[in-house]
């Protein structure tokens, strides 16, 4: 069990508010995070020259005025681009970890899809955490993006992301899909955690691995109705637009 891991809600992408200037994946939304004394979820993505940035999307057009693939830029061509609607621009992994300084707790969301080898950005990701002094763990979609991280990094703490691929369809087999939805990997990639999508909570799938030990998020909860829903089948949330109680 990860002792911290439990202990404070996360903030995903950052306690953002694009109202106020605070963009998804800013420094800005980590300052506010830090602030409030609530952990930090965020997501990687790999620059045209193999750094680790933090980004959700693999393009720029939603959150720049820019447009194109985050792969076709340098990490300094990024880091020249400003985030839509704040001053922040697109920052480092490693940047963003020397910002937080072991302050509050760090999810790494690394954007490898199912399907997808790992590879150049995992190895980034794990160039940037190796020397990290503070709390974190990484956690994919990509049960071989765990795998990877459990064969290269043993030592470090990780998680696989979930949710009902079957209701929720993406380009996968039928059978690819129910595997994911149900954990079936579970066994094979040895996760400390599984974070699974709110809307699809409780379900079997997850108290099966709940009973065997491993502890288990929810994402992404908007509101105190859904966090009190879930609250008996999850040992902490991964939140956005609301205030936990």
């Amino acid at each position: 069990m990860i002792s911290w891991l439990a202990a404070q809600p996360y903030a995903h992408r950052g306690f953002h508010d694009t109202e106020a200037g605070l963009v998804e994946n800013s420094l800005s939304a980590f300052h506010a995070a830090i602030e409030y004394g609530y952990g930090i979820e965020l997501d990687v993505q790999l620059s045209g020259d193999d750094d680790a940035v933090v980004f959700h999307d693999r393009t720029l057009d939603r959150l720049t005025g820019e447009t194109g693939p985050v792969d076709g830029r340098t990490t300094e061509e990024l880091r020249e681009i400003t985030l839509t609607g704040s001053e922040d621009t697109i920052p480092t992994l490693d940047h963003v970890l020397s910002v937080i300084d072991g302050r509050v707790p760090v999810l790494v969301e690394v954007k490898t899809k199912p399907r997808e080898a790992p590879g150049a950005l995992e190895q980034a990701v794990l160039g940037a955490l190796e020397d990290y002094d503070g709390p974190f763990a990484v956690m994919s979609f990509s049960p071989d993006c765990v795998a990877w991280f459990q064969t290269m990094a043993p030592w470090m703490p990780r998680g696989l992301v979930a949710m009902d691929f079957v209701a929720h369809p993406v380009d996968l087999s039928f059978a690819e899909r129910l595997a994911l939805a149900r954990l079936h990997h579970v066994r094979r990639i040895d996760p400390d955690f599984v974070a699974y999508d709110c809307r699809s909570i409780p379900n079997r799938a997850l108290r099966a691995v709940r009973a065997r030990g491993i502890q288990t998020l929810s994402w992404t909860v908007r509101n105190q109705d859904m966090a009190d829903t879930i609250a008996p089948h999850v040992d902490q949330i991964i939140f956005e637009r609301f205030t936990p109680a």
